[in-house]
């Protein structure tokens, strides 16, 4: 008999001799978790495949893993057995079935962390060669490991098993002031946080008014084109940019032609309005020019003669008011006779 096969020797006698005690509490323990860990004997990876392989290579009846208190040389003394191995998302489950006095320690958190020990895959006592196989489940008591969310792992050496062990540093522990200060640095981050967002919503808001803003003087010149063509009257100005800017913030299309053509809302609404007829012509023109006043020249009556400064004086007149068609007669005659007194 060699030495490597006393731990197996000894896990079997006292497998015999716990079998017989009543009472064994079962409690399931998350004992390992996938990753690279450093320990005392160096850097081991540990795959998702390898705690899979090790669930499914378990075999109470072949290989009975104990539950031991630290990493003990022999395995002994027992304070339970592992009785099933399960890989789950979050790593290797066991299920120890624990003396009642040793399910009531780790209910009240006197070992608190757990660990397990391996045997490598070329390990002579290796139950099922050419893999990492349970060689036994370990609680823990002062010394937690480094492995985060485990109740944790620490992989032990026994002889020539894998040997690491995981050791987590203790949180740093703070006095009142030392809360109270970073309870205030917390605080004013947020404040500050909530200010830079502040700041940032309202330099947005600007932005979208500056763009608003602009957008509707691009639509207004739009409706001002109509305008000056006389197919919108300015009255109505003000409602058709309303409508203009409604059109233009929806993405709602409309169907132009049989042949399913679709153009957005303000397309549509343009094309409407280049359609429209003329409803005042807004053109200058030049006045019309006022008629002429005829002149006339008298024949006297039979024995009556015409006096010419009379007739001269209403060819004047005549004249005056034709080049003048906004003055009145008596305005004429004044006007002419100041001009030949």
């Amino acid at each position: 008999m060699s030495k490597r096969d006393l731990p197996s020797i000894l896990s079997q006698a006292q497998r015999s001799e716990m079998s017989a005690v009543p009472g064994l509490v079962p409690v399931w323990i998350h004992a390992l978790a996938a990753g690279r860990h450093t320990g005392t004997s160096g850097p081991v990876e540990i795959s998702s495949a390898d705690i899979q392989r090790i669930a499914d290579s378990y075999q109470p009846e072949v290989h009975e893993a104990p539950a031991v208190v630290g990493h003990p040389a022999t395995d002994d003394p027992a304070y339970g057995w592992i009785s099933k191995a399960e890989a789950r998302t979050d790593g290797l489950w066991l299920l120890a079935e624990l003396l009642p006095e040793m399910a009531d320690s780790v209910r009240r958190k006197l070992y608190k962390k757990v660990s397990v020990s391996l045997y490598p895959p070329d390990h002579p006592a290796n139950p099922w060669p050419g893999g990492l196989a349970l060689k036994h489940l370990g609680f823990l008591g002062a010394q937690p490991p480094a492995v985060k969310g485990l109740k944790p792992i620490a992989l032990n050496e026994v002889s020539d098993v894998i040997s690491i062990e995981f050791c987590e540093k203790e949180p740093p522990h703070m006095d009142e002031e030392e809360l109270k200060a970073k309870a205030q640095a917390i605080a004013l981050a947020e404040t500050q946080l909530a200010e830079e967002k502040a700041a940032m919503a309202a330099e947005k808001a600007e932005f979208e008014n500056r763009k608003k803003a602009l957008r509707r003087q691009e639509l207004d010149s739009m409706l001002q084109k109509y305008v000056a063509a006389g197919q919108v009257l300015p009255r109505q100005q003000p409602v058709l940019l309303a409508l203009a800017e409604t059109l233009d913030a929806t993405t709602e299309t409309i169907t132009l032609s049989e042949g399913g053509e679709k153009a957005p809302l303000l397309k549509a609404f343009e094309g409407f309005l280049a359609e429209l007829p003329t409803q005042i012509d807004l053109k200058e023109r030049s006045a019309p020019a006022a008629p002429p006043h005829p002149t006339r020249d008298f024949a006297a009556p039979s024995g009556y003669q015409v006096d010419q400064a009379d007739a001269q004086l209403f060819r004047q007149v005549a004249e005056y008011r034709q080049a003048h068609p906004e003055v009145t007669l008596v305005e004429a005659i004044k006007a002419v006779k100041g001009a030949t007194v």
